[in-house]
């Protein structure tokens, strides 16, 4: 074999005994692995933590939930629960996996930047239509998506239904966080329990 075909020779993949290209298999599992752990595999990343109860009583687990990239508690019911704990107020976010809207939202809106930050101040509540259609029908929920704001009493807050511009969704946020100060300072919630 000539000097050059020998070189070419390491280039071309070889074939194992299945038929199979072993080197372009090998480079195919580890780059679909390494894009996976990139993307996340296209899971919606949910990861379980303990939220510890009040003295005497059991820890309960909360499921969190990513929506674009904002973490939700996986719930009202757990939600309701960790606002209280927390004193904060709730954002709400009624979605359903099959909501062409809620998939727009979760992609644009809670990728922005302002709305991230703003997010802190909340907690974020996840209630999957498909699961938790009580709950859907308790808020009066007719379409997806649809954010109701709470304070950590559950007093309404504000509301945005669709997919609304961020700029709205922003107003609608900081206008929630004023009325919930405003209702803790005038003593409209007793947050001590």
């Amino acid at each position: 074999m000539s000097g050059e075909a020998s070189r070419l020779s390491g280039l071309v993949p070889r074939l194992d005994g299945f038929g199979m290209c072993t080197n372009f298999a090998i480079f195919g599992f580890l780059a679909s692995a390494i894009v996976s752990c990139a993307i996340g595999c296209g899971v919606e990343n949910e990861s379980p933590s303990l939220s510890v109860g009040a003295q005497g009583t059991t820890p309960q687990v909360i499921q969190h939930v990513a929506r674009g990239n904002l973490r939700f508690v996986h719930g009202y019911e757990a939600g309701k629960r960790e606002a209280a704990e927390r004193r904060r107020p709730m954002m709400v976010y009624f979605s359903a996996d099959w909501g062409d809207y809620c998939a727009l939202m979760e992609r644009e809106t809670f990728t922005n930047r302002e709305i991230m930050a703003l997010s802190d101040q909340f907690v974020l509540v996840l209630v999957d239509a498909d699961q938790q259609h009580e709950i859907c029908n308790q808020f009066n929920v007719s379409g997806y998506p649809m954010l109701q704001f709470l304070s950590p009493a559950g007093l309404h807050l504000g509301r945005v239904e669709g997919k609304q511009p961020d700029a709205m969704v922003l107003r609608a946020m900081r206008a929630a966080l004023r009325a919930s100060h405003r209702s803790i300072a005038e003593g409209g919630e007793d947050l001590r329990r």
